[in-house]
């Protein structure tokens, strides 16, 4: 069995989709603890966004949930953002 290794960003972004779908039935407006999408393997902090918040962000392709540790140049603050921490990546 051949196994497919995903970089960090995608493992984590999986992990974020399944928690949220699994998440779908809470109250919309309690917020969900979801992964930093950076790219480093060795970073899980924890990025918190409500429901609706994550899948409008989620819309744009682009996207990451990013925690404020990363570097300036590879993300922006996201428009729709109502929590600390969502950054779209540019």
């Amino acid at each position: 069995m051949e196994t497919i290794a995903l970089d960090p960003t995608a493992q984590k972004r999986r992990i974020n989709d399944m928690m949220r779908e699994g998440l779908r039935a809470q109250d919309p407006m309690e917020p969900i603890p979801f992964f930093c999408e950076c790219d480093s393997k060795d970073c899980f902090e924890v990025v918190w966004r409500t429901g609706p918040h994550y899948d409008e962000a989620r819309r744009d392709a682009s996207w990451r949930a990013l925690a404020e540790h990363a570097p300036r140049g590879m993300a922006t603050r996201h428009p729709t953002a109502a929590l600390v921490g969502v950054y779209q990546h540019t």
